[in-house]
Formats: structure tokens, sequence, C-alpha cells
């Protein structure tokens, strides 16, 4: 959207990627770090999941209360869905994955 100004299905895909990655974190889509520079939240939280390192960007409000692997299946599609236009999901497979986190998360 920023470029084209037009919004389609894959600009809205990304934007609600973000919003999900809004939830775990319970950060802003454009956040201050640590150095107190403007860091997109997307570009923040991906190299945290290349390492494994989930706990480290959850909520504080979240841990201990919530299923760690439901957790890793909501921000594995929202990770997808804020990269590059060919390689964001569909709407159906993010409702997929939903799906698989809230069964993950109801059984426990």
């Amino acid at each position: 959207y920023l470029y084209t100004q037009t919004l389609t299905k894959k600009s809205d895909v990304y934007s609600f990627g973000v919003v999900l990655l809004e939830l775990i974190t319970g950060k802003t889509a454009i956040m201050i770090t640590e150095n107190n520079e403007k860091c997109h939240l997307s570009n923040w939280v991906v190299p945290i999941l290349m390492r494994g390192k989930i706990e480290s960007l959850l909520d504080p409000l979240l841990k201990g209360r919530c299923n760690i692997q439901s957790v890793w299946e909501v921000a594995a599609i929202a990770k997808t869905a804020t990269q590059q236009p060919t390689e964001r999901p569909d709407v159906a497979e993010i409702i997929r994955t939903l799906k698989e986190a809230l069964t993950i998360e109801t059984s426990r």
C-alpha cells in the first residue's frame, strides 16, 4: 500500500500480520528500540523468532497465561504475513493456522 496507494488482499494480510505481532508483543507497529531508535515491529520480531527466543518478545501480560506452542503458531503466521507480498499466505491459511493455535490453547 505504501508504494502503490492501492489496497489489496496482500496489503490486508500484511496489516493483519502486524496486528498479530502487536497482540503477541504488546508493542506498537512502530516501536522505539533500546537504542532509542524507531523500528518497525516486524523488523524487531523476525530475528528474535529466527533465534527461537519467542519468550523474550512475549508481552509480559501473556507470560505464564498461554501455551507457548500456540504463540509460536500465531507468531509464525504473523511473520509470514509481514514478508514480501509473494510470500504472504492467503486468508484461508491464516484462519487455518489461528484455529490450530486455538485448539492448542484450549487443550491445556
